[in-house]
């Protein structure tokens, strides 16, 4: 049977279009020979997650992004529906993640639960969910890098006003006067060397004699350490005996005194008696005043 031109030509198209359709469907990650089951997510923001990112369970692949569009209720959120793999059991506590997969920003979506409750069914709204980026997280730090760079930018810019030509100037003029001073200062040291030496003897003698009397003050201090070990304690308590004796006599001396008895007591107390003693030493002192003037009244010497 000789088939005509026209069928072969109407069966390179269906062919061809066969291939296009399964080599774009392939492309774009779907599955076009297995059954899958439409499940949808609702996002606030998928940060250019595009159709066909690839959709993972613990890591592995089980379906694609079908469809982004936005939804007719709420033009504030933004509805993805995955195609999963019919043979994926899905529960309907599964949360449906975005994360990056490399440091370009491309976006996929990873399914998350524990264990496995009541399944989600063909049509399903799973809860959304949004990691952040490694570039979120570096945000912080990059700021304060950006920071850190205008400041560094400024204390260039200061340094470039304050090293005009002026202050090089300046900078090398001081370093020279710097290095005249120390060449001077050289000079000086060399001319008065002996005097320099002799100074610094005279030091070392005065340390010397220092050290020496240091010593003499803590031979001092040990000998004074020395006496006053030297000192027993039966000996000052003898003293303070003594001393309590006489102060108890004296005491009662003063005691017998006051008591008006013997003569000291009346000499203190009796007028009278101070009055006769008294009269007495008045009586004495015009006796010996008179035995000066006229002796001859009181002596009388004979040669025969």
């Amino acid at each position: 049977m000789q088939i005509s031109r026209e069928i072969k030509i109407g069966i390179a198209i269906v062919l061809s279009l066969v291939a296009i359709f399964w080599g774009t469907n392939f492309l774009k990650g779907r599955n076009i020979i297995g059954s899958t089951n439409s499940y949808y997510v609702l996002y606030q923001q998928i940060e250019n997650l595009q159709t066909s990112a690839p959709v993972f369970v613990h890591g592995y692949k089980v379906g694609v992004v079908d469809g982004i569009t936005l939804d007719e209720n709420d033009p504030n959120k933004i509805v993805v529906e995955l195609a999963i793999d019919k043979r994926i059991k899905i529960p309907k506590t599964a949360v449906a993640e975005i994360f990056n997969t490399d440091f370009m920003g491309s976006k996929a979506i990873r399914l998350q639960f524990e264990g496995y409750n009541v399944p989600a069914v063909r049509g399903d709204t799973l809860m959304a969910s949004f990691a952040p980026s490694i570039l979120d997280d570096l945000s912080p730090i990059s700021k304060k890098v950006d920071v850190a760079i205008q400041e560094l930018t400024q204390t260039l810019v200061n340094v470039n006003t304050l090293l005009d030509a002026q202050t090089i100037n300046d900078v090398k003029s001081t370093l020279a006067n710097l290095d005249a001073a120390s060449q001077n200062a050289s000079y000086i040291l060399d001319q008065n060397k002996d005097k320099v030496t002799n100074v610094i003897d005279q030091a070392s003698q005065l340390v010397a004699s220092l050290n020496v009397a240091a010593s003499d003050v803590k031979d001092m201090a040990n000998n004074f350490k020395n006496v006053s070990d030297s000192l027993s304690v039966n000996d000052l308590n003898a003293a303070i005996k003594n001393l309590e004796g006489s102060s108890k006599e004296l005491k009662d001396l003063l005691v017998h005194i006051n008591s008006k008895q013997g003569s000291l007591g009346k000499f203190v107390y009796e007028s009278s008696i101070h009055d006769q003693v008294l009269k007495l030493a008045i009586s004495i002192d015009s006796l010996a005043v008179d035995l000066k003037r006229n002796p001859k009244r009181y002596v009388r010497l004979s040669l025969f």
